[in-house]
């Protein structure tokens, strides 16, 4: 499914695929994992942004990053897998000029204030 977007775009020729996509496998099987506390950390503003129907990455996951992060948005896309840019651009778009703005809206009940 990567290879018809990433051949016409590949500097180093749509043969490459096999090479980078192992890069990716050895990734996400071996790098370390590192706990969400490291996360507390971030200062900036952080949007975690995930696909409504993303059946790679968990709601919980999702969620459990926002909320370890101490100014972070948490947006689903409704109607997207994995790649939400590319499912819906126009949406995507609109919640990242919405995050980038810079008046934020008070925030009434933040994520994660309800914590036990």
């Amino acid at each position: 499914m990567f290879r018809p977007r990433y051949e016409p775009l590949s500097p180093d020729g749509p043969e490459h695929l096999p090479v980078v996509f192992e890069k990716w496998l050895h990734r996400w099987r071996e790098e370390p994992d590192f706990g969400f506390e490291r996360l507390a950390g971030l200062s900036m503003p952080v949007l975690v942004m995930r696909g409504g129907d993303d059946d790679g990455v968990w709601v919980e996951h999702s969620a459990a990053v926002a909320t370890a992060l101490p100014d972070a948005q948490l947006a689903m896309v409704p109607g997207t897998s994995h790649v939400p840019p590319l499912e819906k651009p126009a949406l995507v778009n609109r919640l990242l000029l919405d995050f980038l703005a810079e008046a934020q809206v008070s925030k009434f009940m933040p994520l994660g204030a309800l914590k036990a």
